[in-house]
């Protein structure tokens, strides 16, 4: 696991030990949230009540815990990650919430390694044109290819970015990323808010971010956001195995091969 994952059952367990207790959650505005329910997102869109721990134990005493003592923990209240098909990953007095660990070697994805396939998915759930996608991708490869000003990643705070001049046009997909679904389609699980966090067991770390709130989210991020086009997320055995011809003319419109791999799985990532 990487220190996003790691984060991600503590700070369930961190909520477990809220129970009736009063949380301020940092973001546009503050929130006084009294938390009176955990559930954990299951199969087929069911939730389950957070399993209750014979000790529950405070936060500092988590913070203290060794990997075994946390470990233990997990198993006996039914801790584990959630599903990457979930965009929920708890569930606070009912309401979904996508956590996401912003602290030290976190590199949080929005969208991970989705070719043109997922994409083209998405847009017609959302009614976007995905034309204006392949222009900003066609620039972009422009860039790296032709241009050479750009490498696999590029940051939008980097003047040379071919995503930068366009959050009109990526953010009703970055919005359906976050909250409802992937490339697959939606989730069983939509989330209607985010939680990000720091430390999963100092709740002065964690803000909230509401759906409604979104765009003023993205604004404040805008130049944050890292995109690069990949090679994880490609077919297998390459585009010309794809046996639907439609499928296979779609992925192929963003795909390159270039320094000995097909290239063009989009992948997003905060920071």
């Amino acid at each position: 696991m990487n220190q996003g994952e790691d984060s991600e059952p503590k700070f369930i367990a961190a909520l477990g030990s809220l129970i009736n207790q009063k949380v301020i959650l940092s973001g546009q505005y503050n929130k006084t949230l009294t938390i009176s329910s955990i559930q954990l997102p299951g199969p087929n869109g069911m939730r389950f009540p957070l399993g209750s721990h014979p000790t529950k134990p405070t936060l500092l005493q988590l913070s203290g815990y060794t990997n075994q003592q946390l470990n233990n923990h997990f198993k006996s209240s039914n801790i584990k990650k959630s599903s990457p098909l979930n965009k929920a990953d708890v569930y606070i007095n009912g309401l979904g919430i996508s956590t996401k660990y912003i602290g030290p070697g976190s590199n949080p994805a929005i969208v991970n390694h989705t070719n043109r396939v997922g994409w083209e998915n998405v847009s017609n759930l959302i009614s976007q044109n995905i034309n204006q996608l392949d222009l900003i991708i066609s620039d972009y490869w422009n860039r790296r290819k032709n241009l050479k000003v750009i490498q696999e990643d590029i940051k939008n705070s980097d003047p040379q970015s071919p995503f930068s001049p366009h959050q009109s046009i990526l953010e009703p997909y970055l919005e359906f990323f976050c909250f409802d679904g992937s490339g697959r389609g939606k989730s069983k699980h939509p989330a209607d808010a985010i939680i990000e966090y720091t430390d999963p067991f100092k709740t002065n770390t964690w803000t909230l971010v509401y759906r409604n709130q979104f765009h003023q989210y993205l604004k404040s991020n805008w130049s944050n956001l890292r995109f690069s086009l990949r090679s994880k997320g490609m077919p297998e055995y390459g585009v010309s195995s794809i046996r639907n011809p439609a499928k296979r003319a779609s992925i192929q419109l963003w795909t390159e091969y270039f320094q000995a791999k097909e290239r063009g799985a989009l992948h997003v990532r905060l920071r």
